[in-house]
Formats: structure tokens, sequence, C-alpha cells
């Protein structure tokens, strides 16, 4: 009896061990593939097109543009058509019939170029244009041998060519510029003698560091005469109560001859003028012979053209005149 009870037993768990794995096998669970793609940056130009090849996937395909204003793609099958449209970054967004996605992200290129297509620079100077458009990796170079040129890119990775001339004078240099993509983009350099620019504006003035004053300016009084200190030519202007500036040169000095004086002496008092204030500028003496030289006299109008210049305390200063005499 107990034996038939035993097999009756065995008997029971085999159908039903044998009823779940049916079961088992019915129910397999198929997981869905990944959306693969053979490439997943592009970089293209602005209408011409690119191809990115799906790979894998669950079929049933479809796309969309984050920005269609860059750039825009269509499926052909297991093929994403890629059109560039204009400057700028976007991601299309391939999604299959299951939900599942991959994103392609586009680059279209920028063109090239700069703040500037023609600058003009003074002989031993240097002068930054900015690359204010491009695609990097910048590169630069003039067949003109009398530009040292580099590029600078700073913090905020905004980049620039830096051209230091020497003391050749040129007219329409090219400086070409290129970046990753071969595009390119040109400036022409002038490069003139800096008392030049000066000579040519024939405003009656008088400079002084960062302040030029122009003759016959409401509220400004201008010296140029040879009362104020007997002995000495006197130029100068008083805007008032501590805004001062004076310059003597000897009598016995030809302004009308071109070349380098000497035995100048300066005086001014800048206190009034808050913008830059510094105890340098109240009442400064520079007794000491500043450089001095006469660039350019016209006989017919009279104007004579003087630079000068001097170092105190580590401050170089400078200045110009263009006055009648």
């Amino acid at each position: 009896m107990k034996i038939k009870i035993i097999l009756y037993a065995l008997c029971l768990s085999f159908i039903a061990f044998s009823s779940i794995g049916c079961n088992d096998d019915d129910d397999v669970v198929e997981f869905n593939k990944n959306v693969i793609i053979d490439i997943k940056d592009v970089e293209i130009d602005p209408g011409k097109e690119a191809i990115v090849k799906i790979t894998d996937g669950n079929g049933g395909y479809s796309v969309k543009s984050t920005d269609e204003a860059i750039a825009t793609g269509i499926i052909d099958g297991s093929d994403l058509k890629i059109e560039g449209r204009k400057s700028g970054v976007a991601s299309l967004i391939i999604t299959d019939n299951k939900g599942v996605s991959s994103v392609v992200k586009v680059l279209v290129y920028r063109d090239l170029a700069l703040e500037a297509v023609v600058i003009d620079m003074l002989t031993n100077s240097s002068k930054k244009i900015q690359i204010t458009s491009g695609n990097g990796d910048y590169r630069v170079e003039s067949l003109d041998k009398n530009l040292d040129l580099s590029i600078e890119t700073n913090e905020k990775g905004i980049s620039y060519i830096v051209i230091n001339s020497n003391n050749v004078e040129l007219v329409d240099a090219i400086v070409t510029v290129y970046d990753r993509t071969m595009r390119s983009a040109s400036i022409k350099v002038n490069v003139k003698d800096p008392y030049i620019m000066i000579k040519d504006d024939a405003t009656e003035r008088i400079q002084f560091r960062s302040r030029t004053k122009t003759l016959n300016t409401v509220g400004i009084t201008f010296y140029n005469d040879l009362t104020q200190n007997p002995g000495y030519r006197t130029f100068g202007w008083n805007e008032g109560q501590w805004k001062e500036f004076y310059i003597r040169i000897p009598e016995s000095i030809d302004l009308k001859v071109v070349g380098n004086k000497t035995g100048a002496q300066i005086k001014y008092d800048f206190y009034n003028y808050t913008d830059d204030r510094s105890y340098l500028d109240y009442w400064t003496n520079i007794d000491a012979d500043p450089g001095l030289e006469v660039i350019k006299y016209d006989e017919v109008t009279g104007l004579v053209w003087i630079v000068f210049y001097y170092t105190k305390n580590q401050q170089k200063s400078q200045g110009i005149i263009c006055m009648k005499i």
C-alpha cells in the first residue's frame, strides 16, 4: 500500500513539472535591440549632404532634428541622409518602432571671418585682429617677411591674429588666416611711419598723454607766444584751476627747421582731471631735458608739428603740438 502511494505522488510531481516546462517554452521574452549607427558625429558644409548607416535596430525608423534651420535628416531604408543648412550645431534623433533612440550630432561649418579687412598700423608696433567666425585650429601667413604673425587665443576662447611690424613701411601687404577646414580670410595691412599720421592731420592742437585740446575749443585758453616766459616760446592750455599744461621751448631754437631740439621744459597740473588723478599730476615739473623733435614745418600755413616725450618715475609720457608760429 505504501509503495502505491509513493508511486502516485511521483506521477503527480512529474505531471506538474512537465506542465511548468511547457509554459516556460511558450512565454519566451524577446529584448529590444539598441539602435546602432556607424557615425555619431558629422561635420559638413552648408548645403552639403552626409549619410549615416543604421547597422542594427528594431526597424520602423523615424528622425527628428533639434534645429531644422541648421540640419535636417530623412530615413531611406537603413540610411540616414543628412543635409546641412546653415552654420551651427544640431542633433538628429533616430527612433525605431520600439521607442529606442540614437543621436547623431551635426556640426555645420562656419564661414571664416575677421573683424576688419584693412588695417593701418605704425612701424615697430603690434596689433590684434579678432577672428569673429571660423572652425578652429587657425594658422596665419604672409608673403611679406616684414610682418611677424601669430595666433593668440584668450581664456574665453576668442582667437586673434597678432601682427607685429618692423621699421619698414608697407602698403596693402596681404595677411591670410586658415582654419581646420582650409577656409581662408585675408586682410590688407598698411604700415606707416608714426609721424606720417601726425603730419597728415593739420588740426591745430596740443596733445599730452591721453588728453588732446583743439584750438578754439570753448572754455579753454591756449598759449602760443613769447611773452609768458621771457626767452621761451610757450605752448599750452588752461581749462580751469588745476587743469593746465605748458611746454616752454627756448626762443633761440628755430622751429622752422626739422630735427631734434634740446632745452625744453614741461609743467602741468592735472589734479582736477578726476578721471585719472594721481599724485604725479599735482604741479609736476619736468626740468630734465625731454625728447623733442620738429617733424614738419609748412611755409604756406605757418604750421609746425612737434613731438615730445620723456619718462619719469617709470611713467612714459608723450605729446604732440600742431600750431602756427
